[in-house]
């Protein structure tokens, strides 16, 4: 945790340590929640807001917290959830019914896989790899917030467990040993864990910006759209350059109370690279992004 906070979830509790782990407090059961049945599946933190999914007698649901685990507020998905991954502020979430993205942390979410269970998650810089399970996601990576699976489980048995270094991705399989495949076969790069990368696909994020921007999905086709986080009430205006700065789209300044809010894209621009400059009181925010 990015406020020196351990955090420990397992059969019976959520407990957390401010000293290092030299002595643990209860999170869980003492905000109400009960404790029969109760497991605690998986955990993750954006922007020190806590998600945590547990399995009780009503099945997978998902919580989160904006108090270091001192409160706990279930949000409501309307199935069963499973698994959770993080990259940098996007939320990814395994449930009954598919793969669901929340570029929001938790505040919507949108289905960009139908059928199948996100049933095992390994983050490496960029990289979303999804592992185990049912096919055509025996072995995946994405490389834009989930919204896009590349397969790449051919010829390969069930894979339970997988890693990297500077040149290969290992997949450890079911009683067939452990396979490899080089990393400039696949187009990736390995990333080394430093605990502050915030960049994923085309967006460049400011880790400790109270502002900021997301563009999803990235490339886009149709449907592509802007998140805009600004931290206090503002006069936000969005524009779209082309590669020679000739502007494409430019909306009305117009006034935004603090939040989350979501600008549409133009859908009839030509496949291409382009520019999105958010404007936000001044602060001016930018990052690339490919039209189909």
């Amino acid at each position: 945790n990015t406020n020196r906070k351990l955090y420990v979830y397992g059969q019976n509790d959520v407990r957390r340590s401010d000293d290092y782990g030299a002595s643990w407090n209860s999170l869980f059961y003492a905000n109400g929640f009960s404790a029969h049945d109760t497991s605690f599946l998986e955990m993750c933190e954006i922007r020190n807001r806590l998600f945590l999914v547990i399995n009780d007698t009503g099945g997978g649901k998902l919580l989160y917290s904006d108090n270091f685990g001192t409160n706990w507020t279930k949000i409501n998905l309307g199935q069963q959830a499973y698994k959770i991954a993080a990259v940098d502020t996007v939320l990814i979430l395994g449930c009954d019914s598919g793969i669901y993205v929340s570029p929001s942390m938790g505040t919507y979410f949108i289905n960009t896989y139908s059928g199948t269970n996100l049933f095992n998650t390994f983050v490496n810089g960029n990289t979303l790899f999804n592992y185990g399970g049912v096919q055509p996601f025996n072995l995946s990576y994405s490389t834009n917030y989930g919204f896009n699976w590349t397969d790449i489980s051919t010829g390969l048995p069930s894979v339970n467990c997988m890693a990297m270094d500077n040149n290969y991705l290992y997949a450890g399989t079911y009683a067939n040993s452990l396979w490899k495949q080089s990393l400039s076969n696949l187009g990736l790069t390995y990333t080394p864990d430093t605990g502050n990368n915030y960049t994923v696909g085309l967006n460049t994020v400011q880790p400790h910006s109270n502002n900021y921007m997301r563009i999803f999905p990235n490339p886009y086709s149709s449907n592509g759209r802007v998140l805009v986080h600004n931290a206090e009430d503002a006069t936000i205006r969005l524009q779209v350059l082309d590669m020679d700065g000739r502007c494409l789209q430019q909306n009305e300044p117009s006034y935004y109370k603090a939040g989350d809010h979501i600008i549409g894209l133009r859908q009839d621009l030509a496949a291409g690279i382009y520019f999105v400059v958010v404007n936000i009181d001044g602060n001016l925010l930018s990052s690339k992004v490919v039209k189909q």
